[in-house]
This record gives structure tokens, C-alpha cells and sequence, in this order.
């Protein structure tokens, strides 16, 4: 009995090691969706800039306090985004299938806003080189 109980217990021992050897640690699980927040108000957008992930796909919530007629719609062209806006909570999902710099404003084109998409946020480095990419030259 014991030695039929000790068989079983390697058994699974063997299983779980097993098992658990099929991802490299170097191997890290990639988010489902990365979710970015935004209010908006007769001021326009707070905040007005986010780092992205390329290939994440994009949960955009926009929190609507003050519709005008300027912030009433918003446009990603990089993205064919014609995002007309209501009071409330507005969702918007999308993929950033490329890295750069991607600006965004209102239909007017008067309240901007940018997207830096990166391979790795984590990477200082690579964030700021596109964030350089976008600033005025003084």
C-alpha cells in the first residue's frame, strides 16, 4: 500500500515538474489589454498623453463631465478613429500596430493629444527618444 501510495505521489511529482517547465523564465505573459483613463471637460483632456504598448491591444476609457462643441469628437487618424463622444463613460478599444509618436485632437484640431507607442514602456530610453521626437525645437 505504501509503495503503490509513494508510485502515485512521484507520479504526480513528475507531472508538476514537468508542467512546469514549459515556459522559459525569460518568457513573460503578455497583458490582454493594457486600459488608459481620461477626463474630459470644457478645458479639454486630462491627461492628454499616454504611453502605449504596440501590439496591446487598447481599452480607452474617456469620462465625460462638460461636452462643448469643440471637445465633442475626438480623431486618432493613424488609427481611422472618429470618436464622437457623449456625457458619461465612452469606451474605446483599439491596437497600436505601430511605435512612434501618434497624435490625436478634437474635430477642430485645436485640443491635441499623443500616444507615445513603445515595444517596452519600461524602457526609459525608448520612451523618451519618442517623446524627443515630438517636441518643438527651441
Amino acid at each position: 500500500m505504501k509503495r503503490n501510495l509513494i508510485l502515485v505521489l512521484l507520479g504526480l511529482l513528475m507531472v508538476f515538474i514537468i508542467s512546469g517547465c514549459t515556459q522559459s523564465p525569460k518568457e513573460s505573459i503578455q497583458p490582454a489589454s493594457q486600459v488608459i483613463n481620461m477626463n474630459v471637460n470644457a478645458d479639454g483632456w486630462t491627461p492628454d498623453s499616454f504611453v502605449l504598448k504596440k501590439g496591446v491591444m487598447v481599452k480607452w476609457v474617456i469620462n465625460v463631465t462638460q461636452l462643448t462643441n469643440c471637445n465633442k469628437e475626438i480623431i486618432v487618424r493613424d488609427y481611422n478613429l472618429d470618436i464622437k463622444l457623449k456625457n458619461g463613460e465612452n469606451i474605446v478599444e483599439f491596437m497600436p500596430d505601430k511605435t512612434g509618436a501618434i497624435k490625436w485632437s478634437c474635430w477642430m484640431d485645436m485640443i491635441p493629444g499623443t500616444f507615445i507607442v513603445v515595444n517596452d514602456p519600461t524602457n526609459k530610453q525608448e520612451v523618451d527618444s519618442v517623446t524627443a521626437s515630438i517636441l518643438p525645437d527651441i
